[in-house]
């Protein structure tokens, strides 16, 4: 397994094994709440804060799942870069995806955003 491979692996692991409120709080933090909200596809980042403090613990399975998908790729690229690049690439157009990764897991677009990450960390 190639070392793009298993930090891949590490990342999702990471993932599976991590509460969602945990997962709201770090991307909070390395992301923002306004970032966040945009990827959950919730009206504002007060929903994720409640989600955060654990003071609703009921979400949505589809907003759980961009949630998780975000974070995955967080902990893929801070393997490899600093918090503010990371953020940059969430919000920055990508050539890959034809728009922001974060607008990409806000529609769906799993798959293509994880790719799109993987290629960011091979070509750099």
């Amino acid at each position: 397994m190639s070392t793009k491979h298993k930090a891949l692996a590490q990342a999702h692991k990471m993932t599976v094994h991590t509460s969602t409120s945990e997962i709201a709080k770090e991307l909070l933090e390395l992301l923002t709440g306004q970032l966040t909200a945009l990827i959950a596809s919730v009206e504002s980042e007060r929903t994720i804060r409640r989600w955060a403090t654990e003071k609703v613990t009921r979400i949505p399975p589809e907003k759980e799942e961009r949630l998780r998908v975000a974070y995955t790729i967080v902990q893929l690229l801070t393997q490899y870069d600093a918090p503010k690049v990371v953020r940059s690439w969430f919000v920055g157009m990508n050539p890959i995806l034809d728009d922001s990764p974060a607008r990409a897991i806000r529609d769906g677009r799993f798959q293509e955003t994880l790719m799109a990450a993987r290629e960011f960390i091979v070509d750099g």
